[in-house]
């Protein structure tokens, strides 16, 4: 929650709208699906709560950087057969695949901070001994993705994760979902968060905020 707390502060600026945070379980004490269970239960709580929030339950959107793209993915899969609707989806470099096998986890896998050897340990620590790699909640491109909502994803260039993100865009673009793809050049992964370090943080955080709104207003 702390980590984050200062993007989602500035998303809501930005956006002009309630920003709810989810403080899911995380792992390795908790192991799949614990966080996304509770990322399904917070979406839930605040579609049949909204009125009392002071929130617009027509006008819902769900957003997830790294881990939390995940889980967003996954959220809005479920919610679609819910009958709750969201109005939209922002995606800051998402982690989707479980093998790390992309060509940029490979070439970007040292360097870069983030690297191809601690996302196999953060996916290890996620599944635990039991957890399917191929489960379609878990590595979301072999879902069904027909029937979500705006999508807008955003990648950097020095990312391990870019080439698993541009994949999903392009995949969920074959279903039919209007998605929205930037890639940010000379940015690494956790960019997003470091508006002290450079403009591109606080211009990607604008143009996910200028899509919600977007989708809030169709």
């Amino acid at each position: 929650m702390d980590s984050h707390d200062a993007l989602c502060r500035e998303l809501a600026q930005r956006s002009g709208t309630v920003v709810v945070a989810v403080d899911y379980r995380l792992a390795p004490e908790t192991i799949f699906p614990g966080a996304l269970e509770d990322c399904r239960a917070a979406l839930a709580w605040l579609h049949d709560t909204a009125e009392a929030l002071g929130v617009d339950a027509s006008r819902l959107a769900i957003c997830g950087d790294s881990a939390g793209g995940n889980l967003a993915i996954g959220t809005a899969l479920w919610a679609t057969k819910q009958g709750i609707t969201l109005r939209h989806v922002g995606l800051i470099y998402p982690a989707l695949d479980p093998g790390c096998n992309s060509a940029s986890a490979h070439g970007l896998g040292n360097g870069f901070i983030l690297t191809r050897a601690f996302m196999q340990w953060f996916w290890s620590a996620y599944l635990g001994e039991s957890g399917d790699p191929l489960d379609p909640r878990v590595a979301v491109a072999n879902a069904d993705l027909a029937g979500l909502p705006p999508i807008s994803l955003s990648t950097a260039e020095y990312d391990p994760l870019r080439d698993e993100g541009e994949a999903f865009a392009r995949a969920a673009r074959a279903a039919g979902v209007d998605v929205t793809a930037r890639r940010y050049l000379g940015m690494i992964h956790g960019f997003v968060s470091m508006t002290a370090a450079t403009p591109m943080a606080a211009r990607a955080i604008a143009d996910i905020a200028a899509d919600i709104v977007h989708g809030f207003a169709a």
